[in-house]
């Protein structure tokens, strides 16, 4: 095989490996994380005078997370907002680094595998007797 298509996988192996580095960092320097979805629910409160009566109710937010196959609700207080969102938004963006980070460890072991055949088959050629028929 040629030295030029080695060179390049080994090259594009080093490239990835650069990349993974970047990407375990990032995920390792992850600090706070929170399961869950955040959304805006209403309820009525059931008071005959009130204006949620004939509306949607009253607005408040609530965060959704399973643990352990068990669900989980809570309000969330309104001075809490934006911390909640804060976290929920790190989780998602940890578990979009496992999985970039996953693909890439992917994509590593498909080129050391393509190297490894092309290594061995060169060694191959070196000794008559190690020939196989392609």
């Amino acid at each position: 095989m040629s030295s030029k298509k080695k060179n390049k996988i080994k090259k594009n192996i080093r490239d990835l490996e650069k990349k993974r580095q970047q990407v375990l960092t990032e995920l390792l320097n992850s600090k706070q994380l929170l399961r869950g979805s955040v959304a805006t629910v209403y309820t009525k409160c059931g008071r005959e005078n009130c204006w949620c009566k004939d509306g949607k109710g009253h607005p408040h937010t609530r965060i959704t997370w399973s643990e352990k196959a068990k669900g989980y609700t809570r309000k969330v207080p309104k001075n809490e907002m934006s911390w909640i969102k804060k976290v929920t938004e790190n989780y998602r963006n940890f578990r979009s680094l496992r999985r970039r980070l996953k693909e890439l460890e992917a994509s590593i072991k498909e080129l050391q595998d393509k190297l490894e055949d092309i290594l061995v088959s060169d060694t191959r050629k070196i000794k008559d007797y190690l020939w196989t028929k392609q």
